[in-house]
């Protein structure tokens, strides 16, 4: 008999008003730290991705800069590469240099603008 007053007591003190509030309480901190560490995550999960993004360009230039090097190595590379920053030309050989025909300033017709009346009464 002693038993069974004694889990009903233990009932009622667990199922009281004051434990259940404060297990309530226990239980919403609890889900607000899964809530915060699930946005952290979201959060890394971004940063990841845009990192991985950034290093697969960074790769994509290595490659392209690797062929530049390469390039450039050789000594045909090397000279192309000279010929199309400097004007310069080999002995024997000629530079042509093209000038743009000047601009006749006269050849130019500029539309004046005409004023309301002009427009109203089409002079």
């Amino acid at each position: 008999m002693f038993d069974f007053y004694e889990k009903r007591k233990v009932r009622n003190i667990v199922y009281s008003k004051p434990v259940l509030v404060i297990l309530t309480i226990i239980m919403v901190a609890f889900i607000y730290s899964v809530y915060g560490a699930l946005e952290k995550e979201r959060e890394t999960r971004l940063i990841r991705d845009q990192r991985n993004a950034v290093l697969n360009e960074l790769h994509e230039r290595e490659i392209i800069l690797q062929q530049e090097i390469d390039r450039l190595g050789t000594p045909k590379g090397l000279e192309a590469e000279i010929r199309s920053k400097f004007e310069v030309a080999k002995d024997g050989e000629e530079v042509i240099v093209i000038v743009e025909a000047p601009f006749d300033e006269e050849k130019i017709v500029i539309p004046q603008e005409k004023g309301f009346f002009q427009k109203l009464f089409g002079r």
